[in-house]
């Protein structure tokens, strides 16, 4: 795969800490490589020390063990971080819906404590380092939020549960947390989304190993450094999220980082309420930060 974007011009960043969760494959470990580039002392974390340490080795970063679908190890990191103060915190971890239906070893769907409730958990546990720096958060959205379902009553889908409706639902949850964490926490905090970015997420089998190639030459696919660019603009830059509160490429599946139109259920401050509420309850953490 070939990039075709110059890289985003980034600030200096020597002497800023940044902490990026799944940062060992896909977009996750080319937005710390681009943080590394710049002078960021970065933490990259995987679920495993192999993997983690292998991705660290590449960008020149720490690593860290985490699985985001448990609280015990994302409580786990939280204490081993202690006090230091966390500038950028990138919240990238994420899987792609099983086949079937799964619980996390906490009992929630896998999908959702995946992608958002464990990071929810964590931005929680590290709400006083990043206070301390002035820390800016960024979650990562998705396309596919835009047909999630927005009833925030069943948010572990045990009524009904599908593929595409667990990771979509997944994805609204974390420009919610995006949107609502200055709100709720004091904190900054950008969701932003990689439009198509063809990386190894969904597995390199079956119709991917054929669709991601013929996204590539349609352009209407991009790498994952392409795809990264969004996550590094919404960590530094701050022009974009005053239009619409959302960082994604131009052209909305690829292009270069520019304001993208936030899904349509995140549009709804009641909807947004909801789901934090809901969110907060399934992560352990209160609605209000202190």
């Amino acid at each position: 795969m070939t990039s075709r974007l110059a890289p985003f011009p980034l600030p200096d960043l020597s002497g800023r800490s940044a902490l990026v969760t799944g940062g060992s494959s896909g977009i996750g470990l080319e937005a710390a490589r681009a943080l590394a580039a710049a002078g960021a002392s970065v933490v990259v974390t995987s679920r495993t020390q192999t993997r983690a340490a292998d991705a660290a080795a590449d960008v020149g970063a720490r690593p860290e063990v985490l699985d985001t679908s448990s609280r015990s190890s994302v409580d786990a990191l939280a204490e081993r971080w202690g006090g230091a103060p966390v500038d950028i915190l990138v919240l990238n971890a994420g899987i792609a819906p099983p086949r079937r239906r799964t619980d996390s070893v906490d009992g929630h769907e896998l999908t959702l404590a995946t992608n958002a409730l464990g990071h929810v958990r964590l931005a929680h546990a590290l709400r006083e380092p990043l206070r301390a720096a002035s820390g800016h958060v960024v979650t990562v959205g998705s396309i596919a939020a835009n047909w999630a379902d927005a009833d925030a009553s069943d948010l572990d889908l045990r009524r009904r549960w599908a593929r595409g409706q667990a990771y979509a639902r997944s994805k609204l949850a974390c420009v919610v947390t995006a949107l609502e964490l200055p709100v709720r926490a004091g904190i900054a905090a950008v969701p932003a989304h990689p439009g198509w970015a063809t990386t190894p997420f969904f597995g390199p089998g079956g119709a991917m190993r054929w669709v991601a190639p013929l996204a590539l030459a349609l352009r209407i696919g991009q790498d994952g450094r392409d795809g990264a660019q969004p996550l590094v603009a919404a960590a530094v830059a701050t022009r974009f999220p005053r239009e619409t509160g959302y960082v994604g490429p131009r052209r909305g599946l690829v292009g270069s980082p520019g304001p993208a139109s936030l899904p349509r259920p995140a549009r709804d401050a009641g909807v947004r309420a909801a789901w934090w509420a809901a969110l907060c309850d399934r992560a352990g953490v209160p609605e209000e930060w202190d």
